[in-house]
């Protein structure tokens, strides 16, 4: 399971995960098929063992943990998060905070985002192009703890010119509707000439490199 990647991985044992994070820029990491599918699979589901893993991808189980710490050290698979049902720990109103910075404060972009990134009640930033600057979830346990929070954490803020605040209904989580197979196609970033023809989550496939374009 998961703690199979974790000890040969040396992360520290008070890690524990249900998703992998991936970033990094695959042409520079030099990702193959077979790379980018681990990658794939472990962000669908971090849980699988690395068995699983060598089934599913159809190379030795020493292979496949060899290059899922190799894709570890590189940064490619950066780090490891459990991913929370926030209502259950009380918190079950999420909105979409959209902050617009004063012009004569742009240079601030960098310092602003590192300043609200710290509030306890923010899950992300983004830094985004268009009529706003931020884009800032936020979980809060009621309306008025909101209300609250952009009132006096994001609005007070002197680098703020603007705030609309918009309220999650639902949120239906990228990594938990990854398809098994059929969408990982539609995910390859890799030119054709260094995929591998058979690679499927059915079990193990002869490999044929592709010698053509």
């Amino acid at each position: 399971m998961l703690t199979e990647h974790i000890e040969a991985l040396q992360v520290p044992n008070f890690v524990r995960t249900e998703e992998w994070v991936m970033t990094g820029d695959a042409e520079h990491a030099e990702l193959d098929a077979i790379d980018e599918r681990i990658v794939w699979e472990l962000t669908r589901d971090a849980r699988t063992s690395n068995r699983q893993l060598s089934e599913i991808l159809g190379i030795a189980q020493s292979t496949c943990l060899m290059r899922i710490r190799n894709l570890h050290q590189r940064g490619v698979i950066k780090s490891y998060h459990a991913h929370p049902d926030w209502a259950a720990l009380g918190l079950p109103l999420q909105a979409m905070v959209s902050v617009r910075l004063k012009a004569q404060a742009r240079h601030e972009v960098s310092a602003y985002a590192r300043r609200v990134i710290r509030l306890p009640a923010v899950l992300d930033v983004f830094h985004v192009g268009g009529t706003h600057d931020f884009l800032i979830h936020v979980a809060c346990p009621s309306s008025a703890k909101l209300r609250d929070f952009v009132a006096h954490e994001l609005a007070m803020d002197s680098s703020v010119d603007g705030i609309e605040t918009n309220i999650v209904f639902d949120h239906l989580n990228g990594f938990e509707n990854m398809n098994a197979t059929g969408s990982w196609v539609h995910m390859e970033v890799i030119p054709k000439h260094l995929r591998f023809q058979h690679i499927s989550g059915d079990g193990p496939k002869k490999r044929t490199h592709r010698t053509g374009s």
